[in-house]
């Protein structure tokens, strides 16, 4: 069973989880009328609780996409990269290339805490 909960707000029913950096996020189900065990199972539907303490991907930073682009390891064909691409690739991501990773990470951490 996914680890959410929900809330009935303004005539509906609302399942919410927190995500990967513990924010609180949430998802309409329906009205609030609908039973706890109708509501878990739009759930499982919408396969909401596979969100549960993962990151938004829509929120995702430069640097997060590109961590990941690097832990995938495969070109565009789905098959696996050399050795020396996976480096070349790593070494271009990192403090070598002109506007590197680091100065990415750099620059994110700075915009989050001056936004918030």
């Amino acid at each position: 069973m996914a680890k959410g909960w929900f809330r009935r707000k303004k005539g509906k029913l609302v399942y919410f989880w927190y995500n990967a950096i513990g924010n609180e996020r949430s998802k309409t189900l329906g009205p609030a009328t609908m039973t706890d065990e109708e509501a878990w199972v739009k759930v499982g539907e919408l396969q909401l609780g596979q969100r549960v303490g993962r990151p938004d991907p829509a929120n995702a930073t430069f640097g997060e996409v590109l961590d990941h682009w690097l832990a995938y390891g495969k070109t565009k064909t789905g098959q696996d990269k050399d050795d020396s691409t996976k480096k070349t690739d790593e070494r271009n991501a990192g403090t070598t290339c002109h506007i590197g990773l680091t100065v990415w990470r750099r620059t994110c951490s700075r915009l989050k805490s001056s936004s918030g």
